[in-house]
């Protein structure tokens, strides 16, 4: 049987032209088999014509972009569209970057023109408007676990960093329909081992697209059913390999609340015996984010317009940087700190300095009046009471 309304990008970025220190090639096996299992007609059943797939040398800046303007042309809004990405996520000076075979570093930092920046792939994904989109992102790796990378018991240096929660949120403004899932949280990281032939979570993610674990709804998969069965194996296959190391991997799925159930594929080729209701699902387990639609909206424009909220765990809030012309609007903020050379103190109301000479201070509220106290002393000398010196008190 054939999905024919499924189309599919699938990208595998496992060498790099430019930084070879990047390669991390079992990505691009990762994405040939995220591709095949769609393609099978026994499994998802997307046409294979319908499904491009691109690694290595073909996965450059330009090709990409190229096959997103083409998808655009070809899919309507009654269609199904599928994309995995499985790479290196990194930032650049103008913001988040997904590397391409060409992209190029400076001082860490990905050269502007040589990877997809956040604003392109919103713009890219606005254009395609099938109301079924399904975004996955394998974009953060721990590189190689193994005994011989862990002579002190600790996995070797990571590499990349996982898209950001501000991005995954803004995808979700490029259409009704958008459904993102990362391999992890954006403060986690992707594991493999070089063992096997796919990171772990493509290789339970092609599980899931092949019906293992996985109950059949009217003869589809459904998006929620594959995200549950993918956040649980992961989590599990990363503890229990990995997990005397530290190593947690949580993959997230963003949705816009109140997105009701949707098919992302057939159920081991069956046929179809109606369309999904559409209902929201009872409950979520795993790590869901649910965003408000105006919250997904505002993260969209700011991006395009190149413009970003600053957050610090949610304490900074009302100011905007304008990166194009490099200015700030704090208006409605209580005060912030840009570009700072030196130690920074922030205090909250008013500050007082006293001048104690070298002697002792106690603040807070203290009675600064003056009261008369009886003393009962049965014998004092040689002390100073007020301007009293060295009397003798009678018992009182």
């Amino acid at each position: 049987m054939t999905f024919t309304n499924g189309f599919a990008l699938v990208i595998g970025i496992g060498t790099y032209a430019n930084t070879p220190k990047l390669n991390v090639p079992i990505t691009a096996q990762d994405a040939k088999e995220i591709a095949e299992v769609l393609k099978d007609q026994s499994k998802c059943g997307y046409p294979a014509q319908q499904v491009t797939l691109l690694n290595d040398a073909d996965a450059t800046r330009d090709r990409i972009l190229q096959e997103f303007d083409a998808i655009a042309q070809k899919v309507s809004d009654s269609d199904t569209f599928f994309l995995f990405y499985s790479g290196h996520g990194e930032y650049g000076t103008d913001g988040y970057y997904l590397t391409t075979h060409n992209t190029q570093l400076e001082n860490k930092k990905v050269v502007a023109g040589t990877g997809i920046s956040e604003k392109e792939l919103l713009e890219k994904l606005r254009a395609i408007k099938a109301k079924r989109t399904f975004l996955f992102f394998n974009a953060c790796h721990s590189g190689e676990i193994s005994p011989r990378s862990l002579g002190n018991d600790e996995p070797e240096e990571t590499t990349g960093s996982n898209i950001p929660d501000r991005l995954s949120t803004a995808l979700l403004g490029t259409g009704e329909g958008r459904v993102v899932i990362t391999a992890c949280r954006e403060t986690q990281k992707s594991y493999f081992s070089p063992k096997e032939d796919l990171t772990i979570f493509a290789d339970i993610l092609s599980e899931g697209l092949r019906g293992r674990g996985i109950d059949s709804r009217k003869g589809y998969i459904s998006a929620f059913d594959l995200y549950e069965h993918i956040y649980t194996e992961v989590k599990q296959k990363v503890e229990q390999r990995f997990g005397k190391f530290g190593a947690v991997q949580e993959p997230e799925l963003t949705i816009l609340r109140g997105v009701g159930v949707m098919a992302i594929s057939l159920h081991r080729g069956k046929t179809p015996e109606g369309e999904l209701s559409g209902d929201q699902p009872s409950s979520l387990g795993g790590a869901v984010r649910e965003v408000e639609p105006a919250e997904s909206q505002q993260a969209f424009q700011q991006i395009l317009s190149g413009e970003i909220n600053l957050a610090a765990g949610r304490d900074i809030q009302n100011i905007k940087i304008d990166k194009s012309s490099k200015t700030i609007n704090a208006q409605g903020s209580q005060g912030f700190i840009n570009e700072a050379n030196a130690p920074v103190t922030q205090h909250f109301g008013n500050v007082n300095n006293i001048n104690t000479g070298g002697g002792d201070y106690a603040g807070g509220n203290i009675d600064k009046s003056q009261k008369t106290y009886k003393i009962k002393i049965d014998k004092a000398e040689g002390i100073h009471i007020g301007d009293n010196y060295g009397k003798d008190y009678p018992n009182q």
